[in-house]
C-alpha cells in the first residue's frame, strides 16, 4: 500500500467517523425523550428547537465531509453518496435496537399492570 493510499484510507475513515456520529447523536436525542414511548411517530418532530438542532447537526456533518477547509482542518476527505449510506448504518441499528428495547419495556409494563390489577381484585 502506498503512503497516499494509506492517507486517503485514513481520511475516508475520519470522514465516516464524523458523519456517522451525527445521525447516531440525533437518534439518541430523539429516543431519550421518552423511556417507553416510540420515536417513530410524527409527534417526534413537534419541537421546533429540536428540529432546528437536528437539521443543523446534519448540515454541519455534510460540511465537515465536503468542504475543503474542514477537510484540511479535521483530516477528512469528501465521501460519495454510497459512503454516506454506509455511515448511516450504525445510527439505524441504534434506532432499531432502542425501539426494540422500548417495545420490550412497554410489554413488561403492560403485563405488570395487568398482574397488579388482578392481584388487587
Amino acid at each position: 500500500m502506498t503512503a497516499q493510499a494509506h492517507t486517503t484510507g485514513q481520511s475516508v475513515t475520519a470522514s465516516h467517523s464524523w458523519y456517522s456520529r451525527t445521525p447516531a447523536q440525533v437518534a439518541a436525542a430523539v429516543e431519550c425523550r421518552s423511556e417507553t414511548g416510540t420515536a417513530l411517530t410524527t409527534a417526534t418532530f413537534d419541537s421546533k428547537q429540536m428540529n432546528w438542532a437536528m437539521l443543523g447537526e446534519f448540515i454541519l456533518a455534510v460540511l465537515v465531509t465536503q468542504m475543503d477547509v474542514f477537510n484540511r482542518l479535521l483530516g477528512t476527505t469528501q465521501i460519495n453518496l454510497r459512503q454516506f449510506g454506509w455511515a448511516l448504518i450504525p445510527a439505524l441499528a441504534l434506532l432499531l435496537l432502542w425501539e426494540l428495547g422500548k417495545y420490550v419495556a412497554r410489554r413488561r409494563l403492560g403485563t405488570t399492570q395487568v398482574t397488579n390489577d388482578s392481584a388487587t381484585s
